[in-house]
Protein backbone atom coordinates (compact mmCIF):
# COMPACT_ATOMS: atom_id res chain seq x y z
CA UNK A 1 0.00 0.00 0.00
CA UNK A 2 1.22 3.60 -1.05
CA UNK A 3 1.22 6.24 1.70
CA UNK A 4 -1.98 7.75 0.63
CA UNK A 5 -4.80 4.98 1.77
CA UNK A 6 -2.46 4.18 4.92
CA UNK A 7 -3.03 7.88 6.15
CA UNK A 8 -6.83 8.07 5.09
CA UNK A 9 -7.46 5.24 6.68
CA UNK A 10 -5.34 6.35 10.31
CA UNK A 11 -7.30 9.38 11.07
CA UNK A 12 -11.18 7.89 11.36
CA UNK A 13 -9.56 4.49 12.79
CA UNK A 14 -7.92 6.95 15.47
CA UNK A 15 -11.17 8.87 15.64
CA UNK A 16 -13.01 5.76 16.12
CA UNK A 17 -10.91 4.27 18.93
CA UNK A 18 -10.89 7.67 20.79
CA UNK A 19 -14.42 7.75 20.86
CA UNK A 20 -14.82 4.21 21.62
CA UNK A 21 -12.75 5.27 24.86
CA UNK A 22 -14.60 7.81 25.81
CA UNK A 23 -18.04 6.35 25.98
CA UNK A 24 -15.74 3.75 27.74
CA UNK A 25 -15.54 5.85 30.38
CA UNK A 26 -18.40 7.99 29.97
CA UNK A 27 -19.97 4.41 30.83
CA UNK A 28 -18.22 3.73 34.01
CA UNK A 29 -18.81 6.75 35.37
CA UNK A 30 -22.52 6.93 34.73
CA UNK A 31 -23.87 3.65 34.21
CA UNK A 32 -26.76 4.49 31.18
CA UNK A 33 -27.76 2.20 29.08
CA UNK A 34 -27.04 4.58 25.46
CA UNK A 35 -23.62 4.90 26.86
CA UNK A 36 -23.02 1.48 26.17
CA UNK A 37 -25.35 1.29 22.74
CA UNK A 38 -22.95 4.02 21.73
CA UNK A 39 -19.75 2.27 22.87
CA UNK A 40 -20.35 -0.57 20.95
CA UNK A 41 -20.90 1.58 17.96
CA UNK A 42 -18.09 2.82 18.40
CA UNK A 43 -16.68 -0.75 18.91
CA UNK A 44 -18.29 -1.60 15.46
CA UNK A 45 -17.14 1.40 13.31
CA UNK A 46 -13.57 0.95 14.95
CA UNK A 47 -14.03 -3.08 13.19
CA UNK A 48 -15.13 -1.32 10.08
CA UNK A 49 -12.74 0.49 9.99
CA UNK A 50 -10.37 -2.38 10.43
CA UNK A 51 -11.92 -4.65 7.89
CA UNK A 52 -11.99 -1.69 5.64
CA UNK A 53 -8.45 -1.23 5.13
CA UNK A 54 -6.84 -4.47 6.02
CA UNK A 55 -3.94 -4.66 3.72
CA UNK A 56 -4.63 -8.13 1.40
CA UNK A 57 -2.76 -8.27 -1.55
CA UNK A 58 -6.37 -8.20 -3.94
CA UNK A 59 -10.09 -7.03 -2.98
CA UNK A 60 -11.05 -9.67 -0.14
CA UNK A 61 -15.11 -9.93 -0.41
CA UNK A 62 -15.30 -11.59 2.80
CA UNK A 63 -13.15 -8.22 4.63
CA UNK A 64 -15.68 -5.94 2.70
CA UNK A 65 -18.31 -8.28 3.72
CA UNK A 66 -17.38 -7.70 7.23
CA UNK A 67 -16.64 -3.89 7.25
CA UNK A 68 -20.52 -3.98 5.82
CA UNK A 69 -21.92 -5.81 8.47
CA UNK A 70 -20.26 -3.87 11.06
CA UNK A 71 -21.22 -0.18 9.72
CA UNK A 72 -24.72 -2.06 10.10
CA UNK A 73 -24.24 -2.88 13.90
CA UNK A 74 -23.30 1.05 14.09
CA UNK A 75 -26.45 2.08 13.03
CA UNK A 76 -28.10 -0.58 15.26
CA UNK A 77 -26.29 0.50 18.44
CA UNK A 78 -27.30 4.13 17.71
CA UNK A 79 -30.61 3.64 16.89
CA UNK A 80 -31.23 1.64 20.29
CA UNK A 81 -29.61 4.48 22.02
CA UNK A 82 -32.08 6.55 20.82
CA UNK A 83 -35.02 4.35 21.86
CA UNK A 84 -32.86 4.12 25.21
CA UNK A 85 -32.69 7.70 25.66
CA UNK A 86 -36.07 8.85 27.02
CA UNK A 87 -36.36 12.52 27.81
CA UNK A 88 -39.75 11.94 29.57
CA UNK A 89 -40.08 8.25 30.94
CA UNK A 90 -43.49 7.47 31.69
CA UNK A 91 -44.60 6.49 35.24
CA UNK A 92 -44.89 2.75 34.82
CA UNK A 93 -41.65 1.32 33.56
CA UNK A 94 -42.07 -0.65 30.35
CA UNK A 95 -39.86 -3.35 28.40
CA UNK A 96 -37.47 -2.62 25.29
CA UNK A 97 -39.92 -3.09 22.53
CA UNK A 98 -38.76 -2.97 18.63
CA UNK A 99 -41.13 -0.36 16.89
CA UNK A 100 -41.43 -0.60 12.94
Amino acid sequence: MSGVPISLALAPATIALLMFLVFTYLYRQGRQPYFRAWQLGWAAYTLHCGFNFWPTQGPSAIFSWFAALALVAMAVCISVSARLLDVNPPETPQKFRLKW
